[in-house]
């Protein structure tokens, strides 16, 4: 279920939802039936904004509504099912701190997953991808929309997808451990940039097992929008000093860095287990045998 749930996703996200509603943006601008397809070059080419708009209505139609509609046919309790649960607020704090720590150690996973013998033709493609996004991020005034569909959007839906759906249908069929490693890696797959796997599995990781040991979706949710954000920040601070991103992904970080990070992440994760296991063990006192997973306690 969880690969037919990604395969339902993929396809419907970005080969249905996504290209009708550029399609639809295109024939509202007044683009006739015979200069549609030069106007999906041009889009593709260089329309940032069409395509984060298409983005986020695919991402919402796409990812999130087929994902309800499954977990509806596994479960009665949609929101109990996808781990749509209140977590303690300290929980989420230490899920901010980790992902802080977790940043330099991400950034040697990803300058060894580009420094791998990839095509050029793939790292051509990526660039050509991502230039327009770049584009529309190098103006201050896209802070706020960039924030909303590149943070926002992906940390609801992908979530929901990811975190929600298809680790808990792996933990059934794999295991917690398994099924944690299955949905931290293939969030990194899913993405289609293969100098970036590593990496956003790295995250993917992290987010499934906050999700399974919180037994709420919420810290994953606020980790993705995090990190979303902080890339878009970041892009435009460097495209206001005639910088590009790439400048910023080749930086050499100190080994202290890696090395503090390493062990203030250690002590997020002490901390973030501390705090789920009281609640577990909480709630067993009142309720009896509780699986770890399910720590909170409300839809």
């Amino acid at each position: 279920m969880a690969l037919l749930m990604l395969l339902v996703a993929l396809v419907s996200f970005q080969l249905i939802i996504a290209p009708l509603t550029i399609i639809a943006l295109l024939l509202m601008r007044g683009v006739g039936a015979q200069g549609l397809v030069d106007a999906l070059i041009s889009v593709m080419e260089g329309d940032a904004e069409l395509m984060l708009i298409a983005n986020t209505v695919g991402q919402f139609l796409g990812l999130a509504l087929p994902v309800l509609v499954f977990a509806r046919l596994s479960s009665p309790s949609i929101f109990r099912f996808l781990r749509v649960t209140r977590v303690s607020p300290l929980i989420l704090i230490f899920s901010v701190v980790g992902l802080a720590a977790l940043i330099p150690i991400v950034d040697v996973a990803a300058q060894l997953n580009r420094a791998l013998p990839w095509p050029e033709s793939i790292r051509e493609f990526e660039t050509l991808m991502q230039e327009p996004l770049r584009k529309y991020l190098s103006d201050r005034v896209n802070l706020i929309p960039g924030i909303l569909m590149i943070a926002a959007t992906p940390a609801i839906c992908e979530e929901v997808l990811f975190r929600g759906y298809v680790l808990r249908q792996a933990e059934r069929s794999m295991g917690s451990r398994w099924g944690i490693v299955f949905a931290g890696v293939i969030f990194g797959v899913f993405h289609l940039l293969p100098t970036q796997v590593l990496p956003l599995s790295l995250l993917g990781l992290f987010m499934a097992y906050l999700t399974w040991r919180t037994g709420s979706v919420w810290p994953a949710v606020l980790v993705h929008f995090a990190n979303n954000t902080f890339a878009v920040v970041m892009t435009i601070l460097f495209s206001e000093e005639n910088r590009t991103p790439d400048e910023l992904e080749q930086l050499d970080l100190p080994i202290y860095f890696v090395i503090a990070g390493i062990i203030v992440f250690a002590c997020s994760i002490y901390l973030i287990e501390s705090l789920a296991r009281a609640k577990l063990a909480e709630r067993q006192q009142y309720e009896g045998p509780v699986h770890e997973g399910e720590v909170s306690n409300e839809d």
